[in-house]
Formats: C-alpha cells, structure tokens, sequence
C-alpha cells in the first residue's frame, strides 16, 4: 500500500509514520505538511489511502478530500483531529471518509485503520479482477469477430473502447510464465495508458494487450514509443523469450479491435524471420507470400549434388528452399508454408537418397529430421536443421560408396537407370555381378530398402511419365519404349503408382490424349 499522511504538525506526521512502517515494512509512507503539498502528491504518485488532519492553513483536511474525490472515489480516507465535532463527521461522512480518529492516537487506534484500510482495498482488487476478467471475456468475443451487439453494448460503457488504440499479441516460450504475463503485461502498459490483458484462447502461450491512447497525454510517435519502450523495459526482463507483435493505431479501439488484432499477429508471425527483434510493429512487415516465388530448387539436382557431395551446390539449394537468395523482393512465405514446403523437400529427396545411403532405420531417421523443420521457430533454425540433415546424407552416402557390396549395388542402380527398356531380370543382373540369384535378391533389398522388381518397376514408370509429359508418342508405343510389353499390364501399374490413367496424367500435364 502507498500510504499518505496529511498534518501541519510535523512532529504528529513523523511519529505516526515511523510507526507505521515499523509495523507494516512492505508500506510505502510519504508524508506532507500542508494541503497544497498534499494535493501535489495525489496528482503525481499512485496513492492509495491517506490520513489527513482536518484544520490546516491554506487548504484544510476536507478540502483536500473534496479534492481528492474530484479525481478518485477509490482511494482510502481517514480522517485524524483533535477535534470531535459532529458537523465535521457529517461532512467526512459525505465525502466517502471510513474513519475518524481523535488524537491522541493509540497504537491499537492505528492497526485497527490500517487493517481497516487493507479490508478494503482487497475488497476492491477483488472487485476489480472481476471486473477485469467480464470485460477480458468480452474482448476475446470482439477481437475474434465473434462479439455481438450485447458485448458492444457493454463494453462502450468502458472508457478504453472508446479510446484511439492499438493492440498487441505477444507470445512466451516459457510455460511457467503464462499465468502471471497477462497482469505483467497490463501493469506493464498502464504507464502508457489505460490498458487491459488476457490469454488468447485461441493459442496457447499468447496474450492479448489491448492499449488506449490518452491523446491529451501523448502524441502518435510519444505513445508508440512509449509502448515499444514498456515492452522491452517491463516485460523482457521477466521473460527474455517473450516477442510482441504491435497492430496500427485505430481512431477507436472498439471499432477496429478485430483487424488490429489480425495486425498484430502478422505481425508476431514475422519473428520466424526477424529473429532479433523482440518487439514488431505491423507498418513494418508486409502480407506473407502464398507460395515460393522462385519455386523450390529441383530435387533430382540436388540428389545428384549430394551423391557428388558437391557441399556449395547442397546449400545454395538450402539457401533457395528457405528463400535466403532474395527471390521474394522482401517479402516472406507465410512461416508454415516454408516449414511445410521445407519438410516436404527433405522427405521427398531422402526417399530418392534411401538406395545410395543405407540407413539401417530409415524411416525413423527421416520422421526425426522431418519433425524438426516443422518445429523450427525461426528461419535461421530450419536452415541449421536442414543443413544438418544434408550433411547427414553427404555422410552416409560417401560411407556407403566406400563399402564394396554397396558400391555393386549403385553400379546395379545405374545399369538400371541406363538399361531398363531392355529384358532385365534379376537372374540376369545376379550372373552379370558374378552373385547367386537369391544372396543378391537379399543384397540389393538390404541397400535399397525395395525388391530388384520394385525399383525395375519405379525406374520405368518414372520414365514412362517424363515421355508422356513431354512426347505425344501412343501409350502403348510408350510402354513399349520402357519395358513392358503388354500396353494393358503398364497402364495397370502406371495408374496404381500414380492414381491416374496414362492418358488423364497426360491432360494435367497439358498435353492431348493418344
């Protein structure tokens, strides 16, 4: 509690305070001499009870409490006299006063006004809390669009509504935080002006400040200063994970709070690039890209980098996956567009790699990495993870290009790659490698992860797909050209590999059917 103590005799005001903070040491206790300087207190610091005599020169007790009541019906008066008179309780009565005291005072006399003054303004933190966590409710209805005509109503009754404002979402990495940032935060910005906090239900970790611009107080640039200040100053302290993101200045907080929250958590979103910036204002950012401007990089060439473990091609294609190469004119995917699209790269050219790297518990390996790009909380650490990824697979490829039977196996790979229009059998490719049919059946399936017919099977209809793209050759002349020689049994697996017929993946591919 800050307590005031209010008499023209100097020796009364300091014995009572020495007192009391003797008693009560979590107090703060300033004291005054006469009225004027009493009033100047009231104006400038957050007091929240005072003890004020009644007869002093220039502005007596129960002016200074007329004074008082003009600003603030919540701060705590107790009147201290000598005198007992009933027209003074009367007047005292009426100005909201809850205790008279006759000098001399007995220390009894004092605990009893101090616990007098506790009892109510607990009662009024609670009153306040409720108060607070109605009007939160109702905010969380109108920032999300779903406030009706009943809540406005009710919060046009609050002055902040009404007030030019903004709003700021701000998000900790710290779950033991959570429940104390919303009254942090609100405490935090009040010095700013009249503001108000609550969790965001709609994501977990996140609060939601609403602040009102007092413009008599500040200007535009003072206020928004004022507030980027309060953040770093108040809040960052307690919680160095914490990022804010700020909205624009709406003419009317109630009116715009729905788009202003949409502002700021554009702009929040925007940490996953500006790693740094602990506070994000909306005019700073702009609209995230729906899609990679310049593509993603293409992963058969970056599959043919990593087996030539060509280390500056691997991450110049890193660099264009995550858009480090400047392609999108300062604009950003939208952070689970590039975590999704990054994911999906890796899984798609591991899958490619699988033959050439001989992890035993491949798709493991894969899960891992792959969940770890979708974790990432900023660019910077999707780019270590992938990059640390590729270098995994330069690694293993080059241990499985020193192992012997592997490198049979890749050799195989690549005489399959060259060969697959001829009649390929594994008996065939076991004589050609000097192994007996069943040992290199068991081979090739432990380095690739696939029997030698699913991977025949793959190379062909793979390239069966490239000439349907880009020939307008018949399908039966095409399935010929790969291996197979009954149009029928191609179109079979052509469709079960694709979900597609050879004519239908034609049309999407924009080319007629034949």
């Amino acid at each position: 509690m800050h307590l005031l103590i209010v008499d023209d005799e100097v020796r009364q005001v300091r014995s009572l305070s020495a007192i009391i903070r003797r008693v009560k040491p979590h107090y703060t206790v300033t004291e005054a001499y006469d009225g004027e300087t009493a009033w100047n207190v009231i104006r400038q610091q957050p007091v929240q009870a005072v003890i004020t005599d009644i007869r002093m020169p220039n502005m007596d007790g129960l002016e200074l409490i007329s004074r008082i009541r003009s600003v603030s019906d919540d701060i705590k008066i107790a009147l201290l006299s000598g005198y007992s008179e009933f027209d003074y309780a009367k007047t005292a009565i009426r100005l909201g006063v809850i205790d008279y005291i006759v000098k001399p005072v007995s220390y009894q006399n004092i605990l009893d006004v101090l616990g007098h003054f506790e009892e109510l303004l607990e009662k009024d933190r609670q009153q306040r809390k409720l108060r607070k966590t109605y009007e939160a409710a109702l905010w969380r209805k109108v920032i999300h669009g779903l406030g009706g005509r009943e809540e406005r109503e009710e919060l046009e009754k609050h002055s902040l509504a009404r007030q030019p404002g903004l709003v700021i979402v701000a998000e900790t990495q710290q779950p033991d935080k959570r429940p104390y940032l919303p009254d942090l935060a609100a405490d935090a910005l009040s010095g700013a002006g009249e503001a108000i906090a609550f969790a965001d239900d709609v994501q977990s970790g996140r609060i939601v400040i609403l602040a009102g611009h007092e413009t008599g107080r500040w200007t535009k640039p003072q206020f928004i200063a004022n507030v980027s200040r309060r953040i770093e100053e108040c809040l960052l302290p307690a919680d160095p994970s914490l990022v804010a993101g700020v909205s624009s200045l709406a003419a009317r907080l109630l009116d715009g709070a729905p788009m202003l929250y949409r502002q700021a958590i554009l702009a929040l979103e925007h940490r996953f690039y500006l790693e740094h910036a602990p506070v994000i204002f909306h005019d700073r950012v702009q609209p995230f890209l729906p899609a990679a401007p310049g593509g993603r990089p293409d992963v058969d060439a970056f599959v043919q980098s990593v087996l030539k473990g060509d280390r500056l091609c691997v991450s110049d294609a890193v660099r264009r996956l995550l858009g480090f190469d400047g392609a999108d004119g300062g604009r950003h995917l939208d952070p689970r567009v590039c975590r999704n699209q990054a994911a999906d790269f890796l899984a798609e050219a591991s899958e490619r790699l699988r033959p050439f790297i001989g992890e035993p518990d491949f798709g493991a390996w894969v899960s891992r990495h792959r969940e770890a790009a979708l974790r990432a909380s900023t660019r910077s650490e999707l780019r270590s993870g992938i990059t640390r990824w590729a270098e995994e697979c330069i690694r293993l490829v080059r241990n499985v290009q020193q192992d012997k039977n592997a490198r049979i196996i890749q050799d195989c790979l690549h005489f399959l790659r060259q060969r697959y229009m001829e009649d390929i059998t594994l008996d065939k490719a076991a004589e050609q490698y000097h192994f007996h049919p069943a040992y290199f059946s068991k081979l090739f399936k432990e380095k690739t992860g696939k029997n030698f017919s699913e991977v025949l099977m793959e190379i062909r209809l793979e390239n069966a797909g490239r000439l349907l793209k880009t020939t307008d050759g018949k399908v039966a002349d095409i399935a010929r050209q790969v291996g197979f020689h009954n149009p029928a049994y191609f179109i079979r697996m052509f469709k079960r590999k694709t979900g597609l017929s050879p004519n239908r993946y034609r049309q999407l591919a924009g080319r007629g059917t034949t």
